[in-house]
């Protein structure tokens, strides 16, 4: 940080202001009066929705087509295809993956997870601290790689082009539209009348700092890249939040949308598209900033996930274990 920037304060730095206590309280402020202006507009009416079906599950939030995976077993490892899992589940379509979490695939078994981890993380980090550089090690929240497959299936006669909308809450909130967290948004193409699988790894995520940020040693300062916007989005560490020893629930959320609608452009190199890596400086998504949560919904958000057929949910749990490596 240069004597400038350190002697208006940390705030006036990206890389620094979430050290300044005032800064939540700017944020919450703004967000503040940002939902008062929203809950004052019309309802969506969710009118625009693409001709994509999920089922629901017995209670709604039981989804068969919102599936979890150990990513650490997925078969290839760096050099993972991903058409011979996503053809796997798409030809057990009808396999009721709670009774029976398993599936063999390329001559592995994988397991359908109901929970996600995480753990605390050491990390060395080279620092200069009165002009001399040194090592320092700190401990940071991390979790085990983990990958969704969706399921979908286009009811009509002619090809979909939708964006997936990937959402997550605790379970204690998920009545309030404020509390859901965006996990990840990408496009994809159905064919007419096609049933169709999609591996998602977390890594893979558009919220995410592009190249993907490990963990505090593999930081690239932003003032080393070539675009500044590389530095943006949460780290990849920080993507699940902390969950609890007795294992935290929370709920997942799958929203497709309309992508002739949405115009989405996703970020392949440098930046996040939901935090301040948007491209030319322009949002890449046509919708606004947190859709469909950035609006109040015509029913309960239960209700409309259970009744709506492009919004699908499940239960999940998220388990701290602790100290890692």
């Amino acid at each position: 940080m240069d004597a400038e920037v350190a002697a208006r304060g940390v705030m006036t730095s990206t890389m620094t202001a979430i050290r300044d206590p005032i800064f939540y309280r700017w944020h919450r402020m703004i967000d503040e009066a940002a939902a008062r202006w929203q809950d004052a507009q019309d309802k969506l009416a969710f009118d625009d929705r693409p001709p994509v079906r999920m089922r629901k599950g017995a209670d709604g939030w039981s989804s068969p087509d919102i599936l979890l995976l150990d990513a650490a077993k997925l078969p290839g490892g760096d050099s993972l295809d991903p058409a011979p899992i996503e053809k796997a589940f798409l030809d057990a379509w009808d396999q009721d993956f709670s009774n029976d979490p398993k599936l063999a695939v390329a001559g592995a078994e994988l397991r359908v997870a109901s929970e996600l981890s995480t753990f605390m993380r050491k990390a060395t980090v080279p620092i200069v601290r009165d002009d001399a550089a040194q090592a320092v090690e700190l401990k940071h929240l991390s979790h085990d790689p983990f990958a969704y497959v969706f399921r979908l299936e286009n009811t009509a006669d002619k090809a979909a082009d939708i964006t997936l909308r990937v959402f997550l809450a605790p379970e204690a909130l998920i009545k309030s539209r404020r509390h859901w967290i965006e996990m990840d948004k990408f496009t994809a193409r159905l064919g007419p009348k096609e049933r169709k699988a999609i591996l998602r790894l977390d890594n893979q995520s558009e919220v995410i700092k592009k190249p993907v940020d490990l963990g505090p040693d593999s930081y690239i300062p932003a003032d080393e890249t070539d675009d500044t916007r590389c530095a943006c989005g949460w780290p990849y560490t920080l993507l699940l939040p902390r969950g609890t020893p007795e294992g935290m629930p929370f709920r997942l959320m799958v929203f497709a949308s309309d992508a002739a609608i949405d115009g989405f452009v996703s970020v392949q190199a440098c930046g996040s598209v939901s935090f301040c890596g948007a491209r030319d400086e322009i949002y890449p998504d046509k919708r606004e900033m947190g859709y469909p949560f950035h609006r109040a919904w015509p029913r309960p958000i239960e209700d409309t996930v259970a009744a709506e057929p492009h919004i699908a949910g499940r239960r999940l749990a998220i388990r701290h274990r602790g100290e890692g490596v």
